[in-house]
């Protein structure tokens, strides 16, 4: 149940890299064509060096930030790897819709499955333990008899009365404790896990609401700033810096996408595999 929670984080991880690498590819095209423009306008006299030296600033900045990214896909690789305890390489199909999709229902019922039957185990274990100990500090009625000679024997009644009485009765209430503070446990552990969904059910709305807007929204803004600004600048109808703030604000929205998505998957996974802490 853990590794396969575990597995399912760094395979999302790693497909969140991927999906930031896409876009920093994406804003290198931007402003490769920004760059274009800009020593095409320096070169015309329309603008001075200042944006040609800017524009490859940036664009050194995304090659670097994308050398720096393939150090993170490793990184997503390898824990990968050893959650699923494999010396090969394991590579995500990179393909993999980004977005994740859980059967809650299903894992719920089996976390609670795996508590029930951890505390059940336990207290029956208990509860077998004192009723062995009860049984051995119990008096007996026993007949039994000797013989003396060939040919006469004798007879007596009495009462078998087992040695350590006293330590077995302490043995006995002890795992009468244990039981109880089991069944305890048992308990709170329920109310801990309902919560605890409830809690992840929370976090995950919220996650899902934000997601909800960019996809519907705030992506498509994004383009369309991108392009009537390109287009504006290209014109000579928008200012450098006019640009730039607008082409920033864009590659946020895009950048702050990307985050919704991996706090969205990292929620949905947490509330389809809620932890189960068996630690008293």
């Amino acid at each position: 149940y853990e590794i396969e929670k575990a597995v399912t984080l760094a395979y999302y991880q790693y497909l969140y890299g991927v999906s930031i690498q896409k876009l920093n590819t994406e804003l290198f095209e931007i402003y490769s064509k920004f760059l274009k423009n800009a020593e095409l306008r320096f070169q015309t006299g329309e603008s001075g060096n200042i944006e040609v030296i800017s524009a490859k600033a940036k664009s050194k900045e995304i090659q670097t930030q994308k050398a720096q990214l393939e150090y993170d896909l490793v990184v997503y690789q390898k824990q990968l790897q050893y959650f699923i305890q494999t010396d090969e390489n394991i590579v995500p199909d990179v393909t993999t819709p980004l977005q994740y999709t859980n059967p809650t229902d299903l894992n719920n019922a089996k976390v609670e499955e795996l508590v029930n039957n951890y505390y059940t185990q336990q207290i029956s274990v208990y509860q077998k333990e004192a009723n062995t100990f009860k049984a051995i500090r119990t008096p007996k009625l026993g007949l039994g008899y000797f013989g003396q000679t060939i040919d006469t024997k004798s007879y007596f009644q009495g009462v078998q009365i087992p040695l350590f009485g006293g330590a077995n009765t302490a043995k006995y209430k002890a795992s009468q404790i244990s039981a109880s503070q089991s069944q305890f446990e048992f308990d709170k552990s329920k109310l801990t896990l309902k919560l605890q969904k409830e809690e992840l059910q929370n976090e995950f709305e919220k996650q899902k609401k934000a997601l909800l807007y960019y996809q519907n929204e705030g992506l498509q803004y994004a383009e369309q700033i991108i392009t009537t600004a390109q287009k504006s600048y290209a014109n000579g109808d928008m200012s450098y810096w006019s640009y730039i703030s607008f082409l920033n604000q864009a590659i946020d929205i895009k950048k702050q996408n990307a985050e919704a998505v991996n706090a969205y998957n990292q929620s949905a996974i947490q509330l389809q595999f809620p932890s189960f802490n068996n630690n008293k």
